[in-house]
Parts: structure tokens; C-alpha cells; sequence
């Protein structure tokens, strides 16, 4: 059963645009791990949220064949795909990360 692979980024403002241009080249890069079918972008645009003038917050789900493809991904290529974002943006941006099972 495919599950879903969704990763909250939190990004300050003044790199938002060169965030979401990187990020869309990092999800392609995402995409050709064994078991990544497909990913939607979204920008959370809730305007409840109190620091919306200094952050944007994207959500990126991937939708992922089976458990043990994550697995693998996280064995063998997440360091690396993670490292990429802080060598290029720092402190400027956080992740957090979830995995959700369809019931």
C-alpha cells in the first residue's frame, strides 16, 4: 500500500522565491528514488498563522510505493538530499517531517 511522505518547511520570507525554485528541482531529484511516484507542492496559506510576514510555509507530500522504499531513502540518499538544502540556505529555513498511512 503506497503511504505518504510529507515534509512542513518553514522558510524566511526574503528567500522564499529562490527557496521554492531550488525546492521544485529537489523534488524532481526526489522523484527518481526507487518507490517516489509522485509529489504535490502547496504553499500553506492559513492566515491564522502568526509570523506570515516573516516566514512561507510549503508543504511537499510524495507519495511512495511501499514503507521499505522510505526506508531505503532514509538509509541510503536523505542525508544527502538534507544536505544539500542547509549548504545552500543554512538556517534559514526548517523541516519537519511525517509519514501518513491511508486507512
Amino acid at each position: 500500500m503506497a503511504i505518504i511522505y510529507e515534509v512542513n518547511l518553514k522558510v524566511v520570507q526574503t528567500i522564499a522565491q529562490e527557496y521554492l525554485s531550488w525546492l521544485h528541482d529537489h523534488v524532481n531529484e526526489m522523484l527518481k528514488q526507487t518507490g517516489f511516484l509522485q509529489a504535490r507542492v502547496y504553499q500553506d496559506i492559513s492566515e491564522n498563522e502568526q509570523d506570515v510576514q516573516s516566514a512561507c510555509h510549503y508543504i511537499v507530500q510524495y507519495t511512495v510505493a511501499t514503507r521499505e522504499s522510505l526506508q531505503q531513502y532514509f538509509e541510503h540518499v536523505a542525508p544527502l538530499m538534507r544536505q544539500q538544502g542547509i549548504e545552500r540556505f543554512g538556517d534559514k529555513f526548517t523541516a519537519t517531517r511525517r509519514i501518513l498511512q491511508p486507512i
